[in-house]
């Protein structure tokens, strides 16, 4: 027979695993020591309105807010100009319900970062003696948002598992702003979606991220990840290979990322970077 005392034990026992393997929710809004307004440079999709509803335009630096008007309808910029300037047009009615599901009709072509034009990343050598970062580790968490005035999803990582990073770089978790996403806000549509990229992971999905380029000052950091650097896997399907490595015989060869892991950590050794 369980006592009152041994049911409160085991309780306690229970609250303790349930707290082990739960995670913290990605930041509502993350700054960037590079600007002195303090406004930031990840807004979530729940912090980019007002309680009542209304897009919060005034948290947008005035280059960011450039970036959003690239995303939304032309309907949404003519009632942006309204906002700003009551002598604008009347802008039409919004197109869009609350009810519908968000479509993505933005979408961008895969233009690559202007570095990679003077980094090859055509191989897995490649990525692997370019990569200031490199990380593998499951999807934890998945939030919408703006990160510098663009769409994109949050990403979550816990628990990583670093192959390189630099010495200063939290080991606790890893934020991905990664370019898909769809949100229906205050009456508009905002959306992006980088055709180069996989979709948008799933909590649950594996993922082997080689990063070239951190920014500086964004505190937790928010990586930015690239086409070529990206591989995802998802349970009962293969890794999904960058269409730039479809030449690696490795990479193309292999079915899950852990063995990609091993691969790169056998180059990070002939590299001498890894003992």
């Amino acid at each position: 027979m369980t006592t009152t005392r041994q049911s409160h034990i085991l309780l306690l026992a229970v609250f303790a695993v349930v707290g082990a393997t739960s995670f913290a929710e990605p930041p509502d809004m993350i700054s960037s020591t590079h600007y002195a307004d303090g406004l930031p440079v990840w807004v979530s999709e729940h912090s980019a309105v007002s309680p009542e509803g209304d897009f919060r335009w005034e948290i947008f630096r005035e280059s960011h807010r450039a970036k959003l008007l690239s995303s939304i309808d032309s309907a949404a910029r003519l009632r942006l100009r309204k906002s700003i300037d009551s002598s604008a047009p009347e802008p039409p009615p919004r197109l869009y319900s609350p009810n519908e599901d968000v479509e993505c009709t933005v979408f961008s072509t895969g233009s690559e970062p202007e570095y990679l034009t003077s980094m090859s990343h055509s191989s897995l050598y490649d990525l692997t003696s370019n990569a200031v970062l490199i990380v593998a580790g499951q999807v934890s968490a998945v939030m919408q948002g703006f990160f510098y005035g663009t769409p994109r999803s949050l990403l979550t990582v816990s628990n990583p598992k670093f192959l390189r990073a630099p010495d200063d770089f939290p080991a606790s978790e890893v934020y991905i702003a990664y370019p898909h996403a769809g949100m229906f806000l205050d009456g508009d549509a905002y959306c992006a979606h980088d055709v180069s990229f996989p979709d948008r992971p799933r909590v649950g999905d594996r993922i082997l991220v080689f990063i070239y380029v951190i920014r500086p000052g964004i505190r937790p950091p928010v990586l930015e990840p690239f086409a070529a650097g990206f591989f995802l896997e998802r349970d009962s399907e293969n890794v999904t290979v960058p269409v730039a490595l479809d030449q690696d015989l490795f990479v193309t060869s292999v079915q899950r990322i852990a063995d990609i892991e091993d691969r790169t950590g056998e180059i990070l050794e002939e590299m001498g970077v890894v003992e």
